[in-house]
């Protein structure tokens, strides 16, 4: 907190003051505070002079002689940088200044606090917070593909006789960018059935429509390209067990949902951790193809092909029926791998004749059950144990 000192004759040396200044005041009943401060420099208001107090010592410091109540400065100045501080989606670290107003002890507060910390410790006593501060926070990585992670950072100190802790003016904001992920270019799939030409990824936003656990139930559009849009989550592999999305998927169409693994994730978790995307009964009309690749619409058998597919070893089932589908693991068949991007695959189709890159036939698994020129595919994010 700055104090304003209106003392006319401190004029004539006004633009001769050094970086570090003493001034001694005289406050009523003729006792004396001396203040440590910054520079003086001229205030906006005439006849005023302008400085920040480092420190106070003086019998005449908070003095009440004289009725006047005495003069008093708050612990802590602006916290700097104050603009938004933008780190990339692995996280860090972010460096603040403040200076330190007659402050016996100073700590921090990062909102969100989840995976925050401060690694710079604050000052304990008047003889450390004597001055200019310098902290370091640290921020985690944000595995988000859709949306930054903001923090608020604030600092507060107290003081002789300030029982009650003061707040910088200033709680800058730290940005996270979310993840960027990388979409590999998707292939158009011949296709040997009557009325349709061939098979394209199913892309914008579409209308899906979700049951089974959490509150996201209903009718949703959402973007039919990712994992996070799809499955209404902030990142892989989404929070609510048993979550099903039921598009109703155009003949002529597939679905390739990107997603990342954050980092340090399956790390985190034993080995006997797994999940599953299998077929839905309620809703289920048509034998439906999966596969996880880490290329986009990449159907071919890994088995087949181990040298040019992009199916992950284990991520493969063909024409799967309800309750079927493919189980991902930390390690053994379906084995994903932490930081890497890879597509969940799904299409009404038989993809046994597929080869890499899209080569191949794949012949459709429509049947009296889609209505026309569509079916509808039910795909459930479990069952699992991955919370």
């Amino acid at each position: 907190m700055q104090r304003l000192l209106s003392l006319a004759a401190l004029l004539a040396f006004a633009c001769a003051a050094s970086a570090q200044t003493t001034l001694d005041v005289t406050v009523p009943g003729n006792t004396v505070c001396s203040y440590a401060t910054g520079p003086v420099t001229t205030g906006s208001t005439p006849g005023h002079l302008q400085a920040t107090a480092t420190g106070m010592s003086g019998s005449g410091c908070g003095s009440t002689s004289g009725g006047s109540g005495g003069v008093t400065f708050g612990p802590a100045s602006p916290l700097s940088p104050s603009t938004t501080t933008t780190l990339n989606n692995t996280g860090g670290t972010a460096n603040f200044s403040f200076q330190t107003v007659n402050a016996t002890a100073c700590t921090g507060t990062i909102t969100p606090s989840t995976g925050t910390s401060f690694t710079t410790p604050f000052c304990n006593s008047a003889v450390a917070c004597n001055g200019s501060q310098s902290v370091t926070a640290s921020f985690p990585a944000n595995p988000s593909t859709q949306n930054d992670a903001s923090y608020t950072v604030s600092v507060a100190c107290t003081g002789p006789g300030s029982a009650t802790p003061v707040a910088s003016p200033v709680s800058p904001k730290v940005i996270v960018s979310h993840t960027s992920v990388v979409q590999s270019s998707c292939p158009t799939i011949n296709s040997g059935t009557t009325g349709i030409a061939n098979f394209t990824q199913w892309t914008g936003n579409q209308q899906v429509v979700y049951y089974g656990n959490g509150p996201t139930g209903g009718v949703h559009s959402v973007n039919v390209t990712s994992f996070t849009s799809f499955y209404q989550a902030n990142a892989w592999p989404e929070q609510q067990i048993g979550l099903i999305g039921q598009p109703t998927l155009p003949n002529g169409k597939y679905v390739s949902l990107v997603f990342q693994v954050p980092n340090g994730y399956l790390a985190g978790k034993p080995d006997t951790i797994l999940g599953q995307y299998s077929v839905g009964s309620s809703g289920y009309s048509a034998p439906v193809s999966m596969t996880i690749s880490t290329t986009c619409g990449d159907f071919s058998n890994p088995t087949t092909n181990p040298t040019t597919s992009t199916v992950v070893p284990g991520c493969y089932k063909n024409k799967s029926l309800s309750p079927g589908g493919i189980v991902w693991r930390k390690t053994g068949s379906c084995a994903l791998q932490d930081g890497k991007t890879y597509y969940l695959n799904f299409i009404n189709a038989d993809i046994s004749n597929l080869l890499p890159n899209g080569q191949g036939t794949a012949i459709s698994t429509r049947n009296s059950q889609c209505p026309a020129g569509s079916c509808s595919d039910p795909i459930d994010n479990g069952p699992g144990n991955w919370q």
